[in-house]
């Protein structure tokens, strides 16, 4: 279910429409009138119901269509010019712009397919105008890719833009709107939670309605698909570099910036702001499906224009009484005035034949003979005979009869024939077209090239119609621009066409590949009308044709290089094949020239002559060359013998020299072994000196041990000697 504040929009949206319904009412009928009247018949009812009161054929002559047939056949050959380029300081890769331009040709090409370029210049030219649709879908059923696609809309006359809108495409409008019917039936398979009980079905034909009868009785309603722009103020910032960007988008980059750094990323410094944030508004498109009591659906879109363009046809703003309104005209909005009169002109004259007198002898009822021979010369005219009657009454003499008298028919009068054939001429006038008077006009007086002037004024007369299909395209390719860095964002091939109208896949989104993420407002498109008209084709080739006539070294010229530019305004079966043929037969042709003109010198006494005085002074050359070559390499072997020398010299001075800090260093070698030796000999000296005196002190030591053991010896047997006699024990002791 739709939010409340979405549904509470409700009334507004609807006022909407049902006051811009009111307001192109008279071009919508004016749509249906002349589309009627081009496609259909040139009469309306009142007309024929009063050529029935009168007794005359309702017959007529629509010579219209056969104009905008003959435009419409040469517009289809007509191929649309399409420039991508970007705005100046964009930073947009040259392979983007080519890409996107690649795209927006097989976009074209896939359309037309269909015959949408064909049938807006139908609605433009038959009904006055036309729109187109930009829309998004699934590439096919079992995929999650999404395609942009474009197209003529359902029916122009239940589409609807801001009446205050002055653009040709009506693209700085505040809204656009689609109406497409459905069957109550359809309706509730669609949204079968929509509650429809309360919704009232009207008869038609009764104005406009939300939901209204059929003849046949059937309930339908009516959905809006009610697309708006939604403007939002913000701030944004400049970047180095003339990059911009939302102000909130920059702070949420600069957040993310620092958090990496503080993540052990290395520090670098952010990009700085330049000069002051300024506010502006952006805008995006929502969209409303509402039938005429609810709002069934609500979107915020991925657009950022209106995705339904109007196609003007050759409209004009009329202002009346303070009141300024759009009147829209069709290609034949100034011709049904004389197509009406060559309807009557011509039905008149056939009134004239049907009433024409068919009798051809008037004569007396006495003076028709009797025998049937007779009779037959008067009722079966186209047999030759003799006329014969009776020339007297019952065989009177004296009473004669009036002999047979031919009939005189009266002639058609001559104005009626002159409207007739004249008034084809003054339409031609009216809408400009010469070239059908040229080409009627058989003679020898009426050139060729008359004819295809003619046809070239006669197209010129049609160009407000193809310059407005032209922008409303411009702004269908604008409309896509805007939205394929939203759509085309995983890796895929797509496919493209080239200047050159060859058809070649391209792999995008690939990394180290083209993408298609270019910054918004950074790449502007064009669409203009061809130059490869069949008349401009055929006047091309007679401006060639002349000057080539005229001036023999620009038709070798033409001949020469130019041989493909020929084919490619030449429209005949087999001419592609012409076209693939022309380069290789140029590249021949030039190879055959080549060598003819060196086999022609190679014949020539003079030119042989002089080939071989340019043979002998090459030798000369070639010989002079060889003596200085000679010459330098003996100066250079002169050179290097001075430099030999210079470097033994060198050398020897260097081994002398080396030889002398040998002998210096040998010298200085001996004097420091001798004194080495000298020191060690003084070390030794000190050594045993050393020594004796450890072996003098050690062998006093030893002494002194000696002597100290000796007494301890000494001083222990007295000790036992002493203790002994103390010891022996008494007889008297020894018996007990």
């Amino acid at each position: 279910m739709v939010d409340k504040k979405y549904q509470d929009e409700l009334p507004r949206i609807k006022k909407m429409v049902e006051e811009e319904r009111e307001y192109f009412k008279p071009n919508i009928d004016r749509f249906n009138v002349m589309k009627r009247f081009t496609f259909e018949t040139t009469q309306s009812d009142d007309e024929k119901s009063t050529l029935a009161l009168l007794g005359k054929p309702s017959i007529e002559f629509n010579i219209c269509e056969s104009h905008l047939s003959r435009l419409w056949g040469e517009f289809l050959q007509q191929q649309p010019d399409i420039e991508v380029s970007a705005e100046d300081g964009a930073p947009v890769h040259p392979e983007q712009v080519k890409l996107v331009e690649g795209i927006m040709r097989h976009q074209i090409d896939q359309a037309n397919k269909n015959g949408t370029e064909f049938q807006i210049l139908r609605d433009t030219m038959g009904g006055g105008f036309s729109a187109y649709k930009v829309w998004t879908e699934y590439e096919n059923e079992m995929t999650f890719k999404q395609v942009i696609r474009f197209g003529k809309v359902f029916n122009p006359c239940l589409t609807g833009f801001d009446p205050l809108a002055r653009n040709p495409s009506k693209s700085d409008g505040r809204f656009a709107f689609e109406l497409y019917p459905k069957t109550l039936e359809e309706f509730k398979n669609d949204f079968p939670d929509i509650n429809t009980s309360e919704i009232k079905f009207y008869g038609e034909n009764t104005g406009f309605r939300w939901s209204y009868r059929t003849q046949k009785k059937e309930k339908v309603i009516l959905i809006c698909d009610f697309y708006e722009k939604k403007k939002t103020k913000v701030k944004i910032v400049q970047l180095p570099g003339g990059f911009t960007m939302k102000l909130d988008e920059y702070n949420e980059r600069l957040a993310a910036w620092k958090k990496r750094e503080e993540e052990g990323a290395e520090k670098r410094q952010a990009p700085q702001i330049v000069g002051k944030p300024r506010e502006t508004e952006i805008v995006s498109i929502c969209r409303y499906r509402f039938i005429e009591n609810m709002v069934l659906e609500y979107t915020e879109t991925d657009f950022k224009s209106l995705p339904l363009v109007f196609v003007d046809g050759n409209s004009e703003y009329i202002e009346t009484s303070g009141r300024t309104y759009q009147i829209t005209r069709p290609y034949l909005h100034n011709a049904v005035g004389i197509q009406k009169l060559i309807n009557f002109a011509g039905q008149t004259l056939a009134n004239e034949f049907e009433n024409m007198v068919m009798h051809k002898w008037k004569i007396s009822k006495q003076s028709i003979p009797t025998e049937k021979s007779y009779q037959d010369a008067f009722t079966n005219n186209q047999i030759p005979n003799v006329i014969v009657y009776n020339e007297l009454y019952n065989n009177d003499p004296n009473i004669r009869l009036t002999a047979p008298q031919e009939v005189v028919r009266t002639p058609i009068p001559p104005e009626i024939s002159n409207v007739f054939f004249n008034s084809q001429q003054i339409l031609q006038q009216v809408l400009g077209s010469y070239d059908a008077s040229l080409g009627a006009i058989n003679n020898n007086q009426t050139s060729g090239k008359a004819i295809v002037e003619g046809a070239f004024n006669s197209n010129a007369t049609s160009m407000p119609y193809i310059g407005n299909k032209m922008q409303g395209l411009s702004q269908v390719a604008q409309v896509m621009l805007e939205v394929i860095p939203k759509y085309y964002i995983e890796p895929r091939t797509m496919a493209t066409i080239g200047m050159d109208g060859k058809k070649v896949p391209r792999q995008v989104n690939y990394k180290g590949g083209v993408n298609l993420q270019y910054p918004d407002n950074s790449l502007k498109v064009k669409v203009e009308a061809g130059v490869n008209f069949t008349v401009q084709k055929n006047k091309a080739l007679q401006a060639i044709n002349a000057q080539s006539q005229s001036t023999p070294a620009f038709g070798q010229f033409i001949a020469q290089d130019c041989l493909d530019i020929i084919v490619d305004n030449i429209d005949c079966r087999g001419a592609d094949l012409m076209k693939q043929r022309a380069e290789p037969f140029m590249k021949n042709m030039k190879e055959q020239q080549a060598q003819a003109a060196q086999a022609a010198q190679q014949n020539n006494p003079m030119m042989m002559k002089q080939q071989q005085l340019q043979q002998e002074l090459q030798l000369k050359n070639q010989q002079m060359q060889s003596d200085a070559q000679i010459e330098n390499r003996k100066q250079d072997i002169a050179q290097q013998q001075t430099d030999n020398e210079r470097m033994d010299i060198l050398l020897k001075a260097q081994q002398a020299h080396e030889d002398r800090l040998v002998q210096l260093e040998k010298s200085n070698t001996e004097r420091m072994r001798a004194a080495t030796e000298l020191a060690l000999s003084h070390v030794d000296g000190e050594h045993q000196r050393a020594l004796n005196a450890i072996q003098e002190s050690r062998a006093h030591a030893d002494q002194l041990h000696q002597h100290t053991k000796d007494a301890l010896e000494f001083a222990h047997t007295v000790t036992q000697a002493q203790q002994q006699p103390m010891q022996q024990p008494t007889g008297d002791m020894q018996n007990g």
